[in-house]
């Protein structure tokens, strides 16, 4: 694995999923990991799972809340490195979605990215240094019935992580994003219980399985180490190679 000891990381939405299975990952590689949550009870479980070299801490986080950011990253102080993970996602057909719907989405999937990259951005630059790395989606390069929504923050996080690259690399920060394909975690738990739903997505998958959150761990890792040094302003696929076919 790629170096992490010793950095500070903060990971949203690390109480389950995507974000649980990240802070766990780069415990075990030696980093020291600010889980936040908007559930305790889930981001204390992931302290709990936590084992390695590294140590981890939880911090409660509603990424809705501008307050709540500013105070959170400011104890988090001094981060090496944020992963922007924290996300919701409901299904809507585009004529049927509630106005409530779209905003409260954008709210967390969007806004809530912006807000905490501009923060520990602020502290990046005063340092020199600092790695950025924003959870998007293969919703983001295509379009998705019933997610619309979901495609517009993640097409808006793929293009700020581009703009805020250029922006940042001057002083020495550097901002990716991962996009993953079809993962199984509780966001897609109701639609994967469906075998049918499972085959078909398989089915446009070359590698012939879903994914698991462990899948993003490595990438992850990578963009947040010095490994990665020369790489910024990319998106990474993983997506066992749907959008390829």
């Amino acid at each position: 694995m790629p170096d992490v000891s010793g950095r500070r990381i903060l990971v949203t939405g690390a109480g389950f999923g995507n974000g649980r299975a990240i802070a766990l990952g780069l415990v075990a590689e030696g980093a020291h990991v600010i889980a936040t949550d908007i559930d305790e009870a889930n981001g204390r479980e992931t302290v709990e799972l936590a084992a390695g070299p590294g140590s981890v801490e939880f911090m409660a986080l509603d990424v809705r809340q501008e307050s709540q950011i500013t105070e959170v990253l400011a104890q988090a102080a001094p981060l090496d490195g944020l992963v922007n993970n924290a996300g919701i996602l409901t299904r809507h057909l585009f004529v049927d979605m509630p106005t409530d719907a779209f905003d409260d989405l954008i709210a967390v999937n969007l806004r809530g990215y912006f807000l905490c990259a501009r923060e520990a951005a602020r502290q990046m630059v005063k340092v020199g240094k600092g790695a950025i790395v924003q959870i998007c989606s293969t919703n983001a390069h295509h379009g998705t019935p019933r997610l619309s929504h979901y495609g517009t923050a993640k097409g808006g996080i793929l293009n700020m992580t581009r703009a805020i690259a250029v922006e940042l690399a001057p002083h020495g920060v550097r901002v990716n994003s991962v996009s993953p394909g079809v993962i199984r975690t509780g966001l897609n738990a109701n639609r994967l219980a469906d075998p049918n739903e499972v085959r078909a997505s398989e089915s446009e998958i070359p590698l012939g399985r879903l994914g698991v959150p462990e899948d993003l761990v490595g990438i992850v890792n990578l963009l947040l180490s010095d490994d990665a040094s020369f790489i910024t302003g990319a998106d990474i696929l993983v997506d066992g190679g749907e959008l390829a076919a």
